[in-house]
């Protein structure tokens, strides 16, 4: 995961001078978002990234006893380095200026003993998964290079949000429905099902909760109709090029392509829908408001909660698809 986010989200320079020493081992990797008060609310995230322009660096601290980082993989003693998710602050703090990733170095190389300004440990022992040495990290004015910031942006969030969300959701789903055809055998540890089950329950809220993920995808299809509204001229992404497309006028389903122009004709009404709702509801939120937000997330919830995707003729009636 980290290996790739490098490939994916640092410059060349970057890449020249950590991807070597990350793939021979050199340095070992984890990514760092979760805080102890904070998961998937990326919004609140607490820990700070202050720049400090005589120094051309950063000064990181986790100022709360809810920012400090929790949970990731392999904290708790095997890594010296995270990928740090962190607020942006500018040198007069007036307001965070968003989310950024940092390469941060937190274990001496050497003696691999934590770094001055690194608190490290590891949480308690889980009920699954139990291999993993999950750690916590608490940082008190650490200070990094301003180059330790990842400078290369990646348009990938909104589709692996929504993939993480819905492949793990189904995965669950379905290996409940074989727990359950299996009667009191498909309870049994034997049966191999439980393992299954477990595991993929906890892929439902591990690495981002499926609820905010697919918020966050419904939030960025809303977004993009916004875009296709106002026709602006900024390049949105081949995933949902389709929202540019006409609304499908056939009734008739013949093949694989049929079936996906329905979803994509599904989803573009329900972006057109949430799009028409938020309009008249708020027709002046800024951009970014904490408004803004609630208000996405109240319609997203509602909407997203009516329909199974699973059986898209049921969603659509003559009067839709026409």
């Amino acid at each position: 995961m980290c290996l790739y986010a490098l490939e994916t989200m640092a410059n060349e320079e970057q890449k020249q001078q950590f991807l070597p020493l990350a793939q021979s081992f050199r340095i070992i990797t984890t990514y760092a978002q979760t805080e102890l008060g904070h998961g998937t609310d990326l919004r609140r995230l607490e820990t700070e990234a202050v720049f400090d322009r005589t120094s051309d660096s950063f000064v990181l601290n986790t100022p709360t006893l809810t920012s400090i980082k929790f949970w990731p993989g392999a904290l708790g003693r095997t890594t010296n380095y995270v990928l740090l998710m962190a607020q942006l602050y500018t040198p007069n703090r007036d307001h965070p200026c968003g989310l950024q990733m940092f390469l941060v170095q937190i274990r001496d190389l050497n003696t691999h003993e934590p770094l001055s300004g690194v608190e490290l440990g590891e949480i308690s022992t889980r009920f699954a998964h139990a291999a993993g040495d999950n750690g916590y990290l608490r940082l008190s004015n650490l200070r990094i290079t301003r180059t330790q910031m990842l400078m290369k942006l990646a348009q990938l969030h909104a589709l692996s949000s929504g993939l993480k969300a819905y492949t793990s959701s189904v995965g669950e789903r379905l290996a409940q429905v074989c727990r359950v055809a299996c009667g009191g055998h498909g309870f049994l540890v034997a049966s191999g099902i439980v393992g299954i089950k477990s595991y993929l329950d906890a892929v439902c809220s591990a690495e981002g909760d499926n609820v905010v993920l697919f918020l966050q995808t419904a939030r960025y299809l809303l977004k993009v109709m916004q875009q296709v509204e106002e026709d602006s001229s900024e390049k949105i992404g081949s995933s949902t090029a389709y929202l540019y497309l006409p609304l499908w006028s056939s009734t008739t389903i013949i093949n694989l392509d049929d079936y996906c122009r329905l979803f994509e004709n599904r989803s573009q009404l329900q972006s057109q829908s949430e799009s028409d709702a938020e309009a008249e509801s708020e027709p002046e939120i800024g951009e970014n408001s904490d408004s803004d937000a609630e208000t996405v997330d109240e319609s997203e919830t509602s909407e997203y909660s009516d329909h199974n995707v699973e059986s898209p003729t049921e969603v659509f009636d003559d009067e839709d698809v026409s």
